[in-house]
Parts: C-alpha cells; structure tokens; sequence
C-alpha cells in the first residue's frame, strides 16, 4: 500500500492539521516517535531509525543493493539483511504513479513543514551507459539510497520499526515490519 503522510501518521494530519501524532500538537521533529499506521509495539521511523540502518549495511552508496527485494528491482542484490524493499514506487498527489520498477519511497517520522516531511528512498536505475572522460564510455550500475524532503500529499510505503523495551533480551534494537 501506498500512504499520504497524514494516512501513515494516522492522525488529523491526514485532514490537514499538522503535528501528525506526535504528541501535543507539536510538530514531528528528529527525535518524535509515532505510531502513526504501525500495529501496538511498533512505529514509524525516524531519520535516525534509516541513518542506522543505511550505516549498518555499508552506506548510502550500496544500501540498495543490501535492501532491495530479490525480485522486482533491477540487477541483483544481497539481501543478507532481509529487509526486502520491494520497488512500489510512489504515488503523486494527481494520482499518477512514479518509480514502480525501480524505486522504494517509505515514509520517516520527521516534518519539515506544513506540506513537507522526510521519506527515505532506495532507488535502482539499473545498469546505465556513463560518459567519463578518460574512459570514454562505461556502463555502471546506477543506484543509491537517501532520505529526502518530500510533499506530503504524495503517496509513499510504510515500515514499522519495534518498539524497544530496555533490558528486554526478546527484543532486537531496531526489527522491522512492512505495512500491507
């Protein structure tokens, strides 16, 4: 599924109200933990929550390939960390659909304004054919991950990140979940 910001934040948000469930009307900041759309003991991630997880898997410059599903992307990937990023693509706020072979937008807790927030994306343009001046040309894999300010009134992915209980030995530091 594909979710605007106020459906992911699961709030008045989605109604044009800003402060989508972060707690007292206030603004989703770097540090807000929401709910939003995740299921009790889980909850929208953070900047932070993808900066960890793009750290852990090498960087931004080959978390797509660490991440991204077996099937639907181009080219091949690990997947050793089973995240799984399937290529939804996104959705604009027209209704046209953008980015379903090749790129992963999913949604981070974090606003930036009354019509922006933060959206991590894991993007894989393929195989391209790249002009160098030394080499002449070459063909390179074009992909990259980020997190990026987008409008809130398109339509991204959601994963759920677990909530973290301290002292709890069952529960990993950070687990995902994808929402359906």
């Amino acid at each position: 599924r594909l979710y605007t910001w106020g459906a992911a934040m699961d709030s008045a948000a989605a109604f044009g109200t800003r402060g989508a469930n972060c707690g007292n009307g206030a603004r989703c900041t770097a540090d807000s933990i929401a709910r939003g759309v995740c299921p009790q003991g889980w909850h929208l991630p953070s900047y932070k929550d993808f900066s960890i997880l793009y750290g852990n898997v090498g960087g931004i410059r080959i978390a797509t390939r660490e991440l991204k599903a077996s099937l639907g992307f181009h080219g091949s990937n690990k997947n050793d960390y089973v995240f799984s990023a399937a290529p939804a693509g996104y959705r604009s706020s027209p209704g046209s659909y953008y980015s379903q072979d090749d790129g992963a937008y999913f949604w981070i807790n974090r606003e930036t304004g009354d019509s922006s927030a933060y959206s991590a994306r894991i993007y894989d343009g393929g195989t391209i054919r790249a002009n160098t001046h030394y080499k002449g040309d070459i063909l390179t894999d074009w992909y990259f991950a980020e997190l990026n300010i987008y409008d809130k009134s398109i339509a991204n992915s959601v994963r759920c990140v677990r909530d973290t209980v301290p002292g709890d030995p069952t529960i990993t530091p950070i687990s995902w979940r994808n929402m359906l």
